[in-house]
């Protein structure tokens, strides 16, 4: 009834104005975190063999848990908030999506500093050594070690292409319209002002996913090398839980060795099994697991643009002939970034929502997108 929906409006107006007013606290306390998860793994020294390897690997992750894990959902969290009040300014106030398109692509992030590094790197104001060092750490599936990291493909920089990024000037920022929405519902924008708000948050976001990803690509790396010292490829590793690679603090060489393969065995088969299992995409009860339904989703389109390219299912085998091509692709992190390098028309996703980090990166780029399609219209 009334009185419950005020209740809950109420409720959930004061615990906004609660985060507005922490946020100022949260931003330094975040970009501390990404200088201490940074010193630590730049400090860190290891020996060249598997236990070294899995140690420097496990203090890695761990730092990564420290100072990267509650600090990203954190700072996710608010700019999925800054997100979701940007879109209900067009969506329920009118205000021209354009303006708000402008303002997101006036937002710098790590894509912004690639393009404009990669274009440094083409005119000999930075080396391939300085490039690397800060983007060689990326890879197409962040968690996946079968994937190849920027540092390992040496015809990849070749390969890129430049895209000059004009930042617009944003001219919202004293919109009385605005302040009048602002304050018809009470929230607090006054220490800090709603766009700068918005604009710290979602670009907070992606540096702090862009910085704890070298941790977790470095750990990777190391965890691929030590199994190598003992004779495993980067496929069969895949098969294997952290918990198996922990074991080794507790097994010698020999009886590792025997384990893994055992457990990388039985692993292989309970994944080929997996793979025929088809799941509900949303669960609303227990019978979703006996009949299951794919709902049509409606797909967040980013930009107001409308265009007509042919398309590119992206995948390992396919990923030369971008230009001018609308991008057919799952869905995609921030190894996946080297695509914006490849000057693309547009991008489709199957997953995705309205902060996701793909979502970012074309609002801020200006390029047509529809991401989150779901299954039936991505298969389409």
């Amino acid at each position: 009834n009334k009185v419950e929906i005020q209740s809950i409006k109420t409720i959930l107006r004061d615990f906004t104005n609660e985060i507005i007013k922490k946020t100022l606290h949260i931003i330094p306390e975040v970009e501390d975190s990404i200088k201490k998860l940074n010193d630590e793994r730049e400090n860190m020294k290891f020996e060249n063999n598997y236990t070294s390897n899995f140690k420097a690997a496990e203090l890695l992750l761990y730092n990564c848990k420290k100072y990267g894990a509650v600090q990203f959902s954190t700072v996710a969290r608010l700019a999925f908030i800054s997100t979701i009040l940007l879109k209900g300014l067009y969506e329920i106030y009118g205000i021209k999506k354009e303006k708000i398109d402008r303002f997101m692509n006036s937002i710098v992030s790590p894509v912004t500093e690639f393009q404009n590094d990669l274009y440094n790197l083409k005119n000999k104001k930075i080396t391939k050594k300085d490039f690397l060092e800060q983007y060689g750490h990326l890879r197409p599936g962040t968690y996946d070690i079968t994937a190849t990291r920027y540092d390992q493909i040496p015809e990849f920089i070749e390969d890129l292409l430049l895209m000059e990024i004009k930042k617009p000037m944003f001219d919202l920022l004293n919109s009385p319209d605005i302040d009048k929405i602002i304050k018809k519902h009470e929230l607090h924008f006054k220490e800090i002002e709603f766009f700068e708000f918005a604009r710290n948050t979602i670009s907070l976001r992606e540096k702090m996913k862009f910085e704890f990803t070298k941790n977790l690509s470095d750990a990777i790396e190391l965890i691929s090398n030590g199994g190598k010292d003992l004779g495993f490829t980067r496929d069969e590793l895949s098969y294997l839980e952290l918990s198996d690679i922990k074991k080794f603090k507790k097994m010698n060489r020999k009886h590792l060795i025997e384990f893994w393969k055992k457990k990388i065995q039985k692993n292989k088969i309970i994944y080929e099994i997996t793979n025929y299992v088809q799941l509900p995409p949303i669960i609303f009860s227990k019978d979703d697991f006996q009949l299951i339904n794919h709902h049509i989703e409606r797909p967040n389109y980013i930009t107001t643009k409308k265009i007509t390219s042919s398309t590119l299912l992206l995948d390992k085998k396919n990923v030369s002939d971008i230009k001018s091509k609308i991008i057919i692709i799952e869905n995609a992190d921030p190894g996946f970034d080297w695509i914006f390098s490849k000057k693309p028309s547009g991008l489709i996703t199957k997953y995705g929502g309205v902060a996701s980090h793909m979502s970012i990166r074309c609002a801020e780029l200006g390029l047509p997108a529809a991401i989150g399609c779901g299954e039936i219209l991505f298969n389409k």
